[in-house]
């Protein structure tokens, strides 16, 4: 996979050596994987050379480990016993980025699920929180006031925080990005 950026060499005499430096961008479509770096000279082919077999060099040992951000719901506070729909009420949750990268800003949004587990049925609430960018092992706790829509219908629900809720982030595992109250919420009309 070819690495954005590169470096100019300048023209060189018999047996001299040019040393750089360059920053290289990984492009985000690289699967997950531990690379090793292969570094060529004149990989364009512009320069005639007597011997164009030894223009590359490869790190001795597989040095690139390429991985992303990952967002996980660590903790929710416990719903009201009961709430009416169209009510408001206040929540706190907890996430961390357990990946091996930072992770940018992203926000936490709230659900009422019938199964403790996240679906496209669940009920999403008015209301989220923002999530700052994290360093690998970060938390954020905060919370925010979430009002059950008027058109819920009447049941008794978990309450779903889920990490990166507008899904800006790329991670590693998007499974593990939300989590369910211990107890639960009925809603009445």
């Amino acid at each position: 996979m070819l690495l954005a950026g590169s470096r100019g060499v300048p023209t060189l005499a018999p047996g001299a050596v040019n040393s750089g430096t360059v920053t290289l961008t990984i492009p985000t479509s690289t699967p997950l994987n531990t690379y090793f770096l292969i570094a060529c000279a004149d990989d364009l082919a512009k320069v005639t050379e007597s011997d164009e077999a030894n223009n590359c060099v490869v790190s001795p040992a597989a040095a690139v480990a390429v991985t992303r951000p990952d967002l996980a719901q660590t903790a929710v506070s416990a719903p009201p016993a009961t709430k009416q729909r169209g009510t408001a009420f206040l929540v706190t949750d907890t996430a961390q980025n357990i990946g091996a990268v930072a992770s940018g800003a992203s926000s936490t949004r709230h659900y009422l699920s019938l199964d403790a587990t996240k679906s496209a049925a669940d009920t999403l609430l008015t209301g989220s929180r923002s999530l700052p960018a994290l360093a690998p092992g970060a938390s954020h706790a905060g919370s925010a006031t979430l009002t059950i829509p008027a058109a819920t219908p009447p049941n008794t629900y978990f309450l779903l925080a889920c990490a990166d809720g507008g899904s800006a982030i790329v991670e590693t595992d998007k499974t593990n990005n939300c989590k369910a109250s211990s107890s639960m919420v009925t809603v009445t009309p």
